[in-house]
């Protein structure tokens, strides 16, 4: 039991990683504010 618990919780850790890694992938794709960094690196070119 003690196994299956701490696999359940790891599962749970990974499904809440991926959730969030989904949402702020979702936003930075569809949120002018964060897709302000493409103006940003227009305008630093490096070099």
């Amino acid at each position: 039991m003690y196994y299956l618990r701490r696999f359940l919780a790891q599962g749970v850790d990974a499904v809440i990683v991926t959730l969030i890694g989904v949402v702020i992938f979702f936003f930075s794709e569809h949120s002018p504010v964060l897709r302000g960094e493409e103006q940003w690196s227009i305008t630093f070119r490096p070099g």
